[in-house]
């Protein structure tokens, strides 16, 4: 990274453009390109920067994309945690949901659980399925954010070598 913007930096710099001078009723504009017969070519002098600048542009840089990877993990793992307690939060709606419903059952004698309410089953059933749907798709959420502190962190690591 550092090499490419060094590179870059030394490509950069030496080019030039032309820069013309045009005064016309009295008004001066400036001009990538003659205006007319009269424009004149400004010569602009412009010096590489010294090493020493580009070495502390390089560091600062450098610092800029560590605090950036820092931050971004400190993100990603909050939000890791906050989806956590989301998914305990949603399991235990679901046991308090379920809990009620149960309260509309009752057990027969040979161990079945019965109810006078027809939908009670379905609305169980629906209670689960939605709980297994919302935390899977938390459950992902947290997964994609691992991998990308996994590639953070290599990020980190191969930077580290010398």
């Amino acid at each position: 990274m550092r090499y490419l913007f060094s590179l870059m930096l030394l490509i950069i710099f030496p080019l030039q453009a032309e820069v013309y001078k045009c005064t016309t009723n009295g008004s001066t504009t400036f001009s990538d390109q003659p205006c007319s017969d009269n424009a004149e070519r400004i010569e602009i002098k412009t010096t590489p920067p010294a090493t020493v600048d580009i070495e502390t542009q390089q560091e600062i840089t450098q610092e800029f994309e560590e605090e950036s990877r820092i931050s971004e993990i400190k993100a990603l793992n909050q939000e890791n945690d906050e989806l956590v307690l989301e998914i305990n939060r949603i399991q235990k709606q679901s046991e308090t949901d379920l809990e009620a419903l149960r309260e509309k059952t009752y057990e027969l004698d040979d161990g079945r659980m019965a109810t006078s309410d027809p939908t009670v089953f379905g609305d169980m059933n629906q209670v689960i399925a939605d709980t297994k749907q919302k935390t899977e798709e938390l459950k992902e959420r947290i997964r994609v954010n691992e991998e990308r502190l996994e590639t953070l962190h290599q990020q980190v690591l191969t930077e580290e070598k010398p």
